[in-house]
């Protein structure tokens, strides 16, 4: 169902990867995670890996764990093992060791040797299906009036059991909160709204709540057991038809739909949130990020992000606090998305370039991955995804209208972009791209306008080598920009788009007048262009390729161009005092930025 060219997507999925190519993957991917540690609080696992699957997942997750040990040591002087509870369904032995070993050679504080018996408690009670449900001591046991047959899965937030309901006789859902006895209050908290929130809705596609209880400080609630998978675990295994897609996102949005009327705001929709029962009907569930339309009591402080990256609106990708049911119609049109493409509207190789896609970046048309998708439905999703929360559907009631007119073969209420909105949509999914045609074009016809007049101008040398500089330069950007739209790896692209543009100014510098000439700023302007990438590493990059550049020119000038040389030394030093004043400025603004996303 992918675009055939979107090999960026495919490599990151296969399930063979080269041993070069899945190191060199892995250990930059540990660089860039060192990098974000370095330049801010400690970046959360999970969302490095969210993407991963295979063995890059297995690999990556081993190697990200030990180096997020060895910099817990180095900066904060002790070992919170704890924070890989989300990540394994038991503690491996690796990850003990590692962490026992660091523990004996420091001689750290009994603080750490806490949080390691911790995750080991914590992680027993989540052993995976497959695995021995003897040694978890939950299995087995009465919780209150229900007997826990079976591990089902587990979240972030809480692990699910089959059990029995004793004095219904009838098999039931059972979540316990992560953590048990030793859960945060702002867990517990978080927790019970999710209870609540899922309590006060009644409908057949999302899961009911029968039970809100805690026995020995152990929280947990009781649901309906859906028997069946997610739509993510059928999503990976399996395409979908186009009317499967409809139908399937059609009763999602009616679920949605009722939640709303009630009140309350998912705000974590996404395929692994979705469970398909035995008939293959919807139902919704994982209300942990859940909030009341009419309360004022928010578990989320500004700038704190919360939901699943690929899926969640670009307001809460900056995150506001204050959203409301049009970010669950981005879900909702994300699903319908992944759905039609098989994958999600934007994806990236981290957890902050995602939230920066989601934010400034349109998605790919869904007829370009798969052009049998109609028109409309085409329509109906963008609208779903549009930026501003305001250019949505008005409810979900009325995305599932327009759903249904799809499946009845009528014309759907929203209507298709305009001229001048594709326009603007190409230009912000493509700002470099345009940038660079904004530069060039104003530069070779100021070239043509200087030298129109000679006779001869036409047939020399000097046309000829600017009009192939100009065309080289933008075929390559050109280029670089459509790798960037496919490619999963987008930071390599983004640094090699970086090289080439600083190649193609120091050639067009180097043929004209060098170093003294005024066009040399536009070293000043790559570097400040790099911190749109919201990269650090890419702004080093490009300071230290214009400082090299511009050295090149130099030392040409003294040896071979005289012609050629500033007419002053001040020219050259306040050159690069701009270029290490506009890199130290762009790097604080960046690391800033970061900083606040990562809170």
């Amino acid at each position: 169902m992918a675009n055939n060219d979107d090999s960026g997507q495919r490599s990151t999925t296969k399930e063979s990867w080269n041993p070069h190519d899945l190191d060199k993957t892995v250990d930059g991917m540990c660089d860039r995670f060192e990098a974000d540690w370095n330049a801010s609080r400690p970046p959360r696992i999970e969302n490095w890996i969210v993407n991963a699957v295979g063995p890059l997942r297995d690999r990556l997750t081993r190697e990200l764990v030990l180096t997020d040990i060895e910099l817990q040591k180095r900066h904060l002087g002790h070992i919170d093992v704890a924070r890989y509870n989300v990540l394994f369904d038991e503690l491996p032995v690796w990850l003990q060791e590692a962490a026992s070993g660091l523990e004996k050679s420091t001689g750290s504080s009994s603080a750490s040797s806490f949080a390691i018996q911790r995750s080991r408690s914590d992680t027993t009670v989540a052993t995976s299906t497959a695995g021995d449900d003897r040694v978890d001591p939950l299995v087995g046991a009465n919780l209150g009036n229900y007997q826990i047959i079976r591990r089902i899965a587990r979240g972030g937030m809480g692990v699910v059991y089959e059990a029995r309901d004793l004095k219904l006789d009838r098999a039931v859902a059972v979540k316990t909160i992560v953590g048990g006895a030793l859960a945060s209050p702002e867990a517990v908290r978080r927790f019970h709204i999710e209870a609540k929130a899922a309590a006060q809705i009644e409908h057949a596609g999302i899961v009911p709540i029968h039970d809100v209880s805690v026995e020995n400080e152990i929280h947990y609630f009781v649901m309906g057991l859906v028997e069946g998978e997610s739509l993510q675990t059928r999503l990976e295994r399996e395409s979908f038809t186009i009317r499967e897609s409809v139908v399937l996102v059609e009763r999602i949005s009616r679920a949605v739909a009722h939640a709303h009327s009630a009140g309350v705001v998912h705000r974590d929709l996404k395929p692994a949130n979705i469970l398909l029962d035995k008939d293959g009907q919807p139902r919704i569930t994982d209300f942990g990020l859940a909030k009341r339309i009419d309360s004022d009591v928010n578990l989320t402080v500004a700038g704190q992000i919360l939901g699943t990256p690929g899926y969640i609106s670009p307001e809460q990708a900056a995150g506001k606090t204050d959203v409301d049911e049009a970010a669950d119609i981005y879900a909702v049109g994300a699903i319908l998305y992944a759905l039609l493409t098989g994958k999600p509207p934007f994806l990236a190789d981290n957890y902050l370039e995602t939230l920066q896609l989601v934010q400034t970046e349109t998605p790919q048309s869904p007829r370009d991955v798969r052009r049998e998708i109609p028109r409309d439905l085409e329509t109906v999703c963008l609208a779903c995804l549009a930026k501003m929360p305001s250019a949505r559907y008005r409810s979900a009631e009325e995305l599932a209208d327009d759903l249904r007119r799809i499946l009845n073969d009528e014309r759907v209420l929203a209507r298709p972009w305009s001229t001048w909105t594709r326009i603007n949509l190409w230009i912000r999914r493509r700002p470099a791209l345009t940038i660079t045609f904004l530069t060039l074009l104003p530069l070779y016809t100021s070239h043509l306008f200087r030298f129109w007049s000679r006779s001869d101008f036409w047939i020399t040398g000097d046309h000829q080598v600017v009009a192939s500089i100009v065309a080289t330069w933008l075929l390559g950007a050109t280029i670089f920009q459509q790798r960037l739209l496919r490619t999963h790896f987008r930071m390599r692209v983004m640094f090699g788009w970086a090289a080439f543009e600083l190649l193609m100014l120091t050639v067009f510098l180097a043929y004209f007048t060098g170093p003294k000439s005024g066009y040399v700023l536009g070293y000043l302007l790559l570097v400040t262009a790099a911190t749109l990438r919201q990269s650090n590493r890419l702004v080093i990059f490009v300071t230290v390729g214009s400082l090299l550049c511009y050295s090149g020119l130099l030392v040409d000038a003294m040896l071979y161009r005289p012609d050629n040389r500033p007419p002053h030394f001040d020219h050259i030093f306040m050159m690069i005092i701009s270029l290490l004043v506009t890199a130290a400025a762009q790097h604080f603004l960046l690391r800033r930025t970061l900083s606040r996303n990562e809170s």
